[in-house]
């Protein structure tokens, strides 16, 4: 997170918005970033005439008084004054607005409120995880401000390996941090024609597993010291989104990183079954989605996409 210089921060005008500006505000005074967009989308600007009728004071135009609206939450909940903030109020499908500004204003974080499913409305967080070229934060409501426990999805990929370094450079400024890499196992269909069972087989991939460890490690850059793997064995090979999740929760996590497909415009397209679940059924720890921006995308056909 500490690379991440430029942050843009979705705004809905619902009470997530409180929730959303402080926890970043506290990102921020750790993070340290230079430039913060606050962006709020309106499907309409327009004023009805009906309204002008019935109100005829009512002459504002509606991005202005929207924007007035940002800079007051923005004071009463976003203390962090170490950065430039921008406001802006457009027009458009939020999802698709967040995404071209992102890109315009060259965004290296996105930060969204992630609410609970009963109440859920606005961006679909599936939709902007999957789409945006930058990393993205989702934020849950009423999160401890606190970052001293990483949680790492990993499953030694490439993608794990930028959650991974994402996860030390951020526990290097803390004063006692942990950082748990939790990797999943199962074993394969048909073990049985191998006449193992199905307990010394899982011991088997699970030594595989710890041998990949090995080599993971061995290609991560920053304190290794910090890591602590962690592997568990998912029974009924369909629920390793439910085993990060639930051993997250119990661990007490202050974080979770996964590493997401997103070094060009095709794969951004796709995040990871793992990773969608995740965002689907967390509803009580920060997520952070990792991605690294490629300048030498082409654009036009990326914004054809969204």
């Amino acid at each position: 997170m500490y690379q991440y210089k430029r942050w843009m921060i979705g705004i809905d005008f619902s009470e997530m918005d409180a929730d959303l500006l402080k926890y970043a505000s506290f990102l921020a005074a750790i993070a340290q970033p230079e430039k913060v967009y606050l962006i709020n989308v309106q499907e309409d600007l327009d004023i009805p005439d009906e309204l002008k009728e019935a109100f005829p004071d009512f002459t504002q135009p509606r991005d202005e008084s929207l924007k007035k609206e940002m800079i007051s939450l923005a004071d009463s909940y976003f203390t962090y004054e170490g950065a430039e903030i921008d406001f802006k109020v457009v027009e458009g499908s939020p999802r698709k607005e967040l995404l071209n500004w992102s890109s315009i204003k060259e965004v290296d974080l996105i930060l969204v409120g992630k609410k609970l499913s009963s109440k859920a409305t606005g961006v679909i967080p599936g939709q902007l995880a999957r789409k945006a070229l930058c990393s993205v934060l989702f934020v849950p409501e009423n999160p401890a401000h606190q970052l001293d426990k990483f949680w790492v999805a990993a499953d030694f990929s490439p993608h794990a390996k930028m959650a991974t370094e994402e996860a030390l450079m951020m526990a290097e400024k803390q004063e006692d941090p942990t950082i748990t890499l939790h990797h999943v196992y199962n074993v394969p269909l048909g073990y049985y024609k191998t006449g193992k069972t199905e307990e010394q087989f899982a011991q088997i991939m699970l030594e595989h597993a710890q041998k990949k460890y090995h080599r993971f490690l061995e290609e991560i850059s920053g304190n290794t010291d910090l890591i602590t793997p962690f592997f568990s064995y998912d029974h009924d090979r369909f629920t390793p989104a439910e085993h990060v999740m639930n051993h997250a929760t119990d661990a007490n996590a202050d974080l979770i990183l996964i590493g997401a497909r997103g070094r060009n415009f095709l794969t951004a397209l796709f995040l990871g079954s793992v990773a969608e679940k995740i965002l689907k059924i967390n509803e009580q720890i920060p997520l952070l989605l990792v991605k690294r921006k490629d300048a030498s995308m082409d654009l036009g056909s990326w914004l054809e996409s969204i």
